[in-house]
């Protein structure tokens, strides 16, 4: 399988690479929501974050989107967790249906009161975490 870039997505690519110095393998641009998604090669991740988050904070300033950052993975399972990153993952496989490989996917989620953002639960001073069910997700 080929993977074609658009002018646009080899121009982020080219502006990432410069910036982080992480090799980057994909580059999806989601329209909806403004943001950059980076696949970028098994074990470079720390590189393309930088310090503190330095170096993706200067990428997002001079793309203008905002960013997010997938280490590959040849294992297709492995690959699926790290794109789920920060979510924790408890189970993930990958099963053949109707033709099509799936991703069958078991994570936990933080259960708490939601404005903004996930609270921190003051009363037994951390987070709460609970099992999602299972989700399908198309590979």
């Amino acid at each position: 399988m080929t993977i074609k870039f658009t002018a646009e997505e080899m121009r982020y690519i080219a502006s990432f690479e410069g910036l982080t110095g992480a090799r980057v393998r994909d580059c999806i641009i989601n329209d909806f929501g403004g943001s950059v998604t980076f696949v970028v090669d098994k074990g470079e991740f720390g590189m393309a974050v930088g310090r503190g988050g330095d170096k993706v904070r200067r990428a997002r300033r001079v793309i203008g989107r905002g960013i997010e950052i997938v280490e590959y993975s040849d294992d297709p399972v492995e690959f699926v967790k790290n794109a789920l990153l920060p979510a924790r993952v408890q189970s993930a496989k990958i099963v053949e249906k109707g033709g099509k490989k799936i991703a069958v996917v078991t994570v936990w989620l933080l259960w708490s009161c939601r404005t903004k953002d996930w609270r921190w639960d003051a009363g037994v001073k951390k987070f709460k975490w609970r099992k999602n069910s299972r989700k399908d997700i198309t590979a």
